[in-house]
């Protein structure tokens, strides 16, 4: 496909009445003239009409990408300050369960009026490699 120059039709009209001076199309017929200059005017108009759009689609066009940044860096900080509440609450957690367990052993002890047993520690053996043979 081959690629159109900008506004090619706008300049191939304007082209077309550069041949005619408005003066000459004035004196000819006024209607004529007049129907010149309004062709004139709309022509200029839509030239700035197109620049001001693509200027327009242009900036659009930069606003979704920074959007598009600014969510994501939204979505990153959300998903750290997300983990980070899970571990703290994860953290407050596990030391409510040892408060409780503590609470729940010494109210036990309290109703039994005995104390609990000290913890033994597991035997150790040492192997000894001459007595085996």
């Amino acid at each position: 496909p081959e690629i159109c120059p900008k506004y090619r039709t706008l300049n191939t009209i304007e082209k077309n009445l550069e041949e005619y001076k408005e003066e000459d199309v004035f004196g000819y017929s006024i209607a004529l003239g007049q129907l010149m200059k309004w062709i004139k005017e709309s022509i200029k108009i839509r030239k700035q009409d197109i620049i001001s759009r693509k200027l327009k689609e242009q900036a659009e066009k930069e606003n979704i990408v920074a959007k598009k940044k600014e969510k994501e860096e939204w979505e990153k900080k959300r998903e750290e300050e997300l983990q980070a509440a899970i571990k703290e609450a994860q953290t407050a957690w596990e030391a409510d369960i040892e408060k409780l367990k503590k609470e729940k052993e010494e109210e036990y002890e309290f109703e039994s009026g005995h104390q609990p047993e000290e913890k033994k520690q597991a035997p150790t053996f040492t192997f000894n490699e001459a007595e085996f043979r």
